[in-house]
């Protein structure tokens, strides 16, 4: 976000081409739009194959079963 004049210069969320808005009619995002973007991004970034932190999730620990910890403790 930027401004030009008076007026500040925004973007869609999702990206896009830049608008001049005035200030008075904008507001802060409410916590379920906000976190309605962030999932939004989250799952574009599943699809594109791209994470944030720590690579994609293993395939090693989706296809062995869940260990049962009583297997250790015989009683």
């Amino acid at each position: 976000m930027g401004h030009e004049g008076p007026y500040l210069q925004i973007r869609p969320l999702a990206g896009g081409r830049e608008w001049d808005a005035d200030p008075g009619h904008l507001r802060l995002l409410t916590q379920d739009e906000l976190l309605r973007a962030l999932v939004a991004e989250a799952n574009a970034r599943s699809r594109q194959g791209i994470w944030r932190r720590g690579g994609p999730p293993s395939t090693e620990s989706r296809r062995r079963p869940p260990r049962d910890p009583r297997a250790d403790h015989p009683g």
